[in-house]
């Protein structure tokens, strides 16, 4: 194999792209994979891709494009044994490719799914393919998968090799049990109560309670909405912190339901709106920006409804992190209503993220093809 040549052609892909060099890019790798039958030529082409340079936002959508096609085709291809596992496991510790490695770890368990390989697999192993879950979770309203309760026990077990607080790795482990597996949901949530009663008798105002009541709402969301804040605007001196965990909660369940973000929104809006109407000020934040651009991009229909009110009390979606999230539910999870969104954004905006779109457009369709 020539990797020179391919590396030629990624560069050239990114740097002039066009749906005619991104699709014959993409090909050439999956022929390679598929004229050599095994996974040394994976990895490699693997190592190739996660190595790219993508701190700009056009590279990081071409370059997830071009991953997703080659290796949703390649693993198809492939037979996966332990030590694939173990290549793939070293290779994701030894980069830091963000959304990269997540996508990776999901069409690998897609792929143990098909025939029911994963249960050939040790746990170990398994459990370095964690981040899937994450993908699994975000393509819950698009492509809800059914996954086996023990696969979820070993894959939620392998969070600490990703996460390097213990508290934070257990609150997501929690999370995902809680979310896959409905029979534990009413138990994790007392379980997650508990533990913040454990930390202080009066609830502790940093990054840790922040997620975990923000996990354990959006749990009992699934369960059911009748929830009580119980909480007095006039009162609290934390108006930033609970309207964070608002926030936090609705950017949490936009890939998980519509109707349950719709209730959300709503109260969350009102919040924002009586603190404005006391003159009370709250602490803009970045991760504000963060997460009005996912439930944006995670759940167009519903952000429309409140997209006023949003802009108005908050900030409205960063635009190249928008097209970002659409295209990889219209790439990972074949999402119809991201692909429409992506569609009017090409109508609505111009210069280069319009043509990143037109050519990430065409090249999925040539995929479905």
């Amino acid at each position: 194999m020539d990797y020179g040549q391919i590396k030629m052609r990624l560069t050239r892909a990114l740097f002039s792209p066009s749906p005619e060099v991104i699709l014959e890019t993409t090909h050439s790798m999956i022929d390679e994979v598929e004229r050599s039958g095994d996974d040394t030529t994976f990895i490699k082409l693997l190592e190739l891709l996660m190595g790219v340079d993508m701190r700009k936002a056009a590279s990081r959508i071409l370059v997830s494009v071009i991953f997703n096609f080659f290796v949703r085709e390649s693993l198809f291809m492939l037979d996966i044994h332990e030590e694939t596992l173990e290549r793939i496991g070293r290779l994701l510790q030894s980069v830091s490719a963000g959304s990269l490695s997540n996508i990776l770890c999901y069409w690998v368990v897609k792929r143990l799914l098909r025939d029911g390989a994963w249960m050939g697999i040790s746990s170990e192993k398994l459990a370095s393919l964690a981040p899937a879950l994450y993908i699994f979770y975000l393509s819950y309203r698009d492509k809800l998968a059914e996954l086996p309760e023990k696969l979820v026990y070993f894959l939620s077990n392998g969070t600490g090799k990703y996460i390097s607080t213990p508290l934070m790795s257990t609150l997501v482990q929690k999370f995902y049990m809680g979310l896959f597996i409905p029979k534990y949901r009413r138990e994790i949530i007392e379980d997650i109560i508990q533990f913040l009663i454990s930390r202080s008798s009066r609830i502790i105002y940093d990054s840790i309670s922040e997620v975990a009541l923000s996990y354990a709402l959006t749990l009992k969301t699934l369960e059911d909405y009748e929830a009580e804040w119980n909480i007095n605007p006039g009162e609290s001196g934390y108006h930033s912190f609970f309207l964070d965990i608002f926030l936090k909660t609705a950017n949490l369940i936009a890939p998980i339901s519509n109707k349950k973000l719709e209730l959300l929104l709503s109260e969350l809006i009102e919040f924002a709106k009586t603190l404005k109407k006391m003159k009370i000020e709250t602490t803009y934040r970045s991760l504000q920006l963060t997460r009005i651009t996912n439930i944006y991009a995670r759940n167009p229909p519903v952000y429309h409804k409140f997209s006023r009110s949003l802009q108005r009390y908050f900030c409205g979606p960063s635009m190249w992190l928008a097209i970002e999230i659409l295209v990889e539910r219209s790439t990972t999870y074949e999402s119809d209503e991201a692909m429409n969104e992506l569609k009017k954004l090409w109508m609505t905006l111009g210069g280069e993220r319009a043509d990143i779109i037109d050519t990430v457009i065409h090249v999925i369709g040539a995929f479905k093809k």
